[in-house]
């Protein structure tokens, strides 16, 4: 039928010849396990692919600048969904350790400031402090325990003097406040 199908190498249609797709084909479309590429040869996804297109599974998509962006599981869709690292923008940095839902940080996760430095790790619910978790300062110490909510101190909760060790105040939080 003239339709590839396996293994094999897609170009772009260019005069430099360069690979737009390395990986396995079925009826002409990506299918099961390829790598995708920019028409400067650098990496853009590497995973599962079905019927031409990411399919639910691991996967690594980078930048066209060749920064990593995004590395763990998706859906059918594309969206970040279950455990993934993101990473800052045109950077090797990691701004995001944990669990996603529909591309949105939800569930347990770690947040990080571009120097590794860690601002957050706790319960989160659309991009947002959301439960129990821990603030800390751009210094590293502890500055919050508690609940949150909408990336607020509230509810239950111990803030810190900037030593981290000392506490500042014990008790009932409510839009960040006591």
């Amino acid at each position: 039928d003239g339709k590839p199908n396996g293994y094999g190498i897609l170009f772009y249609d260019n005069d430099q010849n360069t690979v737009k797709y390395k990986g396995g084909f079925k009826d002409w479309k990506y299918n099961n396990f390829g790598s995708s590429y920019y028409e400067n040869e650098l990496l853009w996804f590497r995973g599962q692919f079905h019927d031409g297109k990411w399919t639910t599974g691991y996967g690594e998509l980078f930048s066209e600048s060749g920064f990593p962006v995004y590395r763990g599981f998706h859906d059918d869709n594309g969206e970040f969904h279950g455990h993934g690292i993101l990473f800052y923008e045109n950077s090797t940095a990691i701004h995001y350790i944990g669990n996603f839902e529909n591309g949105t940080f939800c569930g347990d996760g770690r947040v990080l400031l571009k120097n590794s430095k860690l601002l957050y790790e706790g319960s989160l619910k659309n991009d947002q402090f959301e439960g129990k978790g821990k603030c800390y300062s751009c210094n590293g110490c502890l500055h919050y325990e508690g609940e949150m909510k909408e990336s607020r101190f509230y509810g239950q909760g111990v803030m810190f003097y900037p030593d981290g060790k000392t506490v500042k105040y014990k008790g009932n939080f409510r839009e960040g406040k006591f």
